[in-house]
């Protein structure tokens, strides 16, 4: 095919009332419909083309149900750019002018010109019409749409866990990607199990496709995706001062939701990613672990990733793994402070004070190892500990 336009002013008939029809549109961009036969034009229920190009907004996005949009891009992106193939097949909704649903299936093939720009040429079949002419169910089509759409969550729309991944550590890889500014962002939705308890799975399910569309509308150049439940992330071109005004959008969005039920709080734990070689997977736990961090927190709704917070964790995790060493070689000592009555200048108690000596790290305070243990249901040998030493301790004051 030579790089340039021709007329359609071709010889040959195509019969009418077929239950489909052929289109061509710009794969970049606004992507701009540049043909539709009569058929097309038929089925969305205009009699020209003009009027038909009126009507969808010249772009094949007027094309599809506004609710799959998304999902049907993302399905076609990731069979075709970010794919094996150079072909695609999906499902959608459309919506002719008499406001009449109905249901297609598009089998496109992505073209690409020498000078870098790219077309879909697309066959579109009305599926209700066609299982109507033809009574035998197009199962061969049917199996392909089921192993294929495995790039995408079924109830959101939005990329998976795997092809988010993938796709990212494409663009981290990339020389531009190297050069650009990435922030990995995990977004949950505060204690989302006692709101699945509460109104129900069903309208868990529609709070998630509601924070689905608000993360894709604020963030719409960034890559999104459901990972699982209510987890969330983000990949976007941009440093703090451009980052976190989106995410404050997000938060503000879900708990400003005009249903009643579903004004919720949202978490976020936002990564800079600071490496030019960075690994996709460990970004995104970065940016989970910064979420994690401020689960019990009600006075903020983001956290960012970064060294102070990497030395907490690391401190959390080796108290974790050391609690019980420290207890069998005595590095957790108590201290006593005497109480005194201000009136009379006599010790009235004492105030048992715990620190941890670490031979490996140095003195560990209250706040470096209380806390952490304190979130360890099963971990019972330090309070044990405590409470036998400041009994001891209290006896023989």
């Amino acid at each position: 095919m030579q790089d340039k336009f021709y007329d359609t002013n071709t010889g040959g008939r195509i019969p009418t009332g077929l239950p489909g029809g052929f289109f061509i549109y710009e794969a970049e961009g606004d992507e701009k419909i540049l043909f539709a036969e009569t058929n097309v034009v038929r089925m969305y229920g205009c009699e020209t083309f003009e009027e038909f190009m009126e009507y969808v907004g010249g772009s094949f996005r007027g094309m599809v149900h506004p609710d799959e949009l998304h999902k049907v891009e993302n399905q076609i992106q990731a069979q075709t750019i970010l794919g094996e193939k150079r072909h695609d097949y999906v499902r959608y909704r459309i919506v002719p002018k008499n406001g009449e649903i109905r249901y297609v299936e598009d089998f496109g093939h992505l073209l690409h010109w020498l000078d870098g720009k790219s077309f879909y040429y697309v066959f579109i079949v009305d599926v209700d019409k066609n299982e109507y002419f033809n009574r035998n169910r197009n199962s061969f089509a049917e199996a392909e749409i089921l192993s294929r759409n495995l790039e995408t969550d079924s109830l959101t729309g939005l990329f998976n866990m795997s092809f988010f991944y993938h796709k990212v550590q494409m663009t981290f890889s990339s020389p531009e990607g190297r050069r650009q500014e990435f922030a990995i962002i995990h977004f949950d939705i505060s204690n989302f199990k006692l709101f699945n308890e509460r109104y129900g799975f069903k309208t868990g399910d529609e709070l998630l496709c509601d924070m689905a569309k608000v993360i894709r509308l604020v963030f719409k150049n960034g890559t999104v995706a459901r990972f699982s439940d209510d987890h969330f992330f983000v990949c976007i071109k941009g440093n703090r001062e451009s980052v976190l005004p989106m995410v404050e959008e997000v938060h503000r969005c879900m708990l400003l939701s005009e249903d009643v039920n579903k004004k919720v709080r949202t978490k976020a734990g936002i990564y800079f990613v600071d490496d030019r070689y960075a690994e996709v997977g460990l970004a995104c736990n970065h940016a989970r672990l910064a979420c994690n961090s401020i689960k019990n927190r009600h006075d903020i709704s983001w956290c960012i990733y970064d060294d102070l917070l990497r030395e907490k964790l690391r401190r959390q995790q080796y108290v974790v793994d050391h609690i019980d060493e420290a207890v069998e070689n005595g590095y957790i000592q108590v201290f006593y402070q005497p109480v005194v009555r201000v009136r009379t200048g006599d010790i009235c108690g004492y105030e048992a004070l715990v620190r941890w000596i670490d031979p490996n790290i140095g003195m560990l305070s209250p706040a470096d190892f209380v806390e952490t243990l304190e979130a360890v249901p099963s971990d019972t040998s330090y309070r044990h500990l405590c409470y036998q030493k400041g009994l001891r301790g209290y006896q023989g004051a």
